[in-house]
């Protein structure tokens, strides 16, 4: 499984680091304040109708599982964490 994270906020990486649940996915971040990084996270944001940042994505191979919009929820990284700890929780 692979999560990728679009944030223009580095606080944002602290806070996945930081937090406390056990995963052996990869994590990506897209910094949507770098050059590089706004084309990739603009890319990825339209495709699925998403403006606002931070914005996740989850996929298992190519297809999507789960994304996570600033537009339907206000902590979009909190939510996220919790549903990697109810994962791992329930994978045990």
């Amino acid at each position: 499984m692979d999560i990728i994270i679009v944030h223009n906020d580095p606080s944002v990486v602290d806070r996945i680091k930081n937090a406390d649940f056990k995963s052996s996915h990869f994590i990506k971040f897209i910094d949507e304040g770098s050059l590089k990084g706004k084309k990739e996270a603009f890319k990825l944001k339209g495709a699925w109708g998403a403006r606002m940042t931070p914005f996740v994505a989850i996929f298992e191979g190519e297809e999507i599982m789960k994304a996570f919009y600033t537009e339907a929820d206000k902590d979009v990284i909190g939510t996220l964490i919790n549903y990697l700890k109810n994962e791992s929780t329930n994978n045990q």
